[in-house]
């Protein structure tokens, strides 16, 4: 749980333009005390548990995303109202709420990287796959496996 605290400490920080989180796994209630940094634009949790109230909605000046672990309470809404985003990453995380069609819509995003993701509809093949070539190049939709249960290195 003291991991959890320096959370809250942060706000302090008001120059602060990256975090990165490369430790343990951690538990995060709440990440609206991040709210307050405004020049914060690079957030990488690694693992964590982001609890019942993510507030990344509220986190709008972000373009740079990467979250890694069980994200059972993170809805497409959080992540829609993130208009500046350019690079999410969501690899090795458990999405039970998102389809790879709901991925899709988040239209500021040119980098999406879904490695061993998993994701409500169990599979990120078919949706991307209704994407021509030159789209997903051109938004760098990289989808490194067809079935995210796949093992490999």
């Amino acid at each position: 749980m003291q991991q959890a605290t320096s959370v809250y400490l942060l706000h302090q920080l008001t120059q602060l333009t990256s975090i990165t989180n490369s430790g343990p796994a951690a538990y995060i209630p709440d990440l609206l005390p991040l709210k307050g940094l405004p020049c914060l634009r690079k957030l990488h949790l690694g693992e964590v548990d982001l609890g019942k109230a993510p507030c990344l909605h509220q986190l709008t000046q972000l373009k740079d995303l990467a979250i890694l672990g069980d994200l059972q309470d993170l809805h497409i809404e959080h992540l829609a109202a993130l208009s500046a985003l350019r690079t999410l990453d969501l690899s090795n995380s458990r999405l039970p709420h998102f389809s790879g069609a709901h991925l899709l819509t988040l239209g500021s995003v040119r980098l999406l990287m879904l490695l061993k993701a998993y994701l409500k509809d169990g599979s990120i093949g078919p949706d991307w796959k209704a994407l021509p070539a030159a789209e997903m190049l051109t938004r760098g939709i990289f989808n490194f496996f067809d079935n995210p249960f796949c093992e490999n290195d």
